[in-house]
């Protein structure tokens, strides 16, 4: 769906203060809109794309949701809109990474339990044997709509291309999540 890009820096400059050069090359006023535990985000007002900038060595995980999400034929509305990827690697060996993607909404009050529906399927394998029987025998059906069950597939592509248990820990909580209009997504579920 998008590429993935290498670019070496030549000369002195290290790959971060390059990575920051190009990101500002985008857009005459570019700012930094926020940052988490292991990225920094930049936009524009008037610009619908923003630029999640950090280093490949802490992002192994992130990067996996990335890579899986390259390889899918269609998007899935859960899922980001990515636009390109670049690595940038300095003389030094250090590696960041320039994520292009769709400019998203914060989560608004009161939706912040929709993580939890991600992680009961993803990180505690679905509803419980009980739950499902209780809804069961009063009549309930739960029907997951294509598009999340897919996007639940993705996820766990992620999680597998990230090494699974051993390298890698499903990261779903509120601020792991956006909103496209009125459409909840799934930015970076993985550390």
């Amino acid at each position: 769906m998008f590429t993935i890009e290498k670019l070496k820096v030549e000369g002195k400059m290290d790959a971060h203060n390059a990575a920051e050069k190009m990101i500002n090359a985008q857009h005459k006023k570019m700012k930094f809109l926020g940052s988490g535990c292991y990225g920094s985000v930049y936009g524009a007002k008037d610009s619908d794309v923003v630029y999640k900038l950090g280093d490949v060595y802490d992002n192994t995980a992130y990067l996996s949701y990335i890579k899986v999400l390259a390889k899918q034929k269609k998007h899935n509305p859960f899922t980001p809109k990515v636009y390109g990827v670049r690595y940038i690697k300095d003389r030094h060996g250090d590696t960041v990474f320039v994520v292009a993607m769709e400019k998203l909404a914060k989560l608004p009050r009161g939706m912040h339990d929709v993580a939890d529906v991600f992680e009961n399927e993803l990180d505690n394998g679905g509803y419980s044997d009980s739950t499902k029987d209780a809804e069961k025998a009063l009549g309930i059906e739960r029907k997951v709509p294509k598009t999340l069950a897919e996007a639940f597939s993705i996820l766990r592509d992620a999680y597998d291309e990230a090494g699974g248990r051993r390298d890698a820990n499903w990261d779903l909580h509120s601020d792991n999540f956006m909103m496209r209009g009125k459409q909840v997504v799934c930015t970076d579920p993985l550390s």
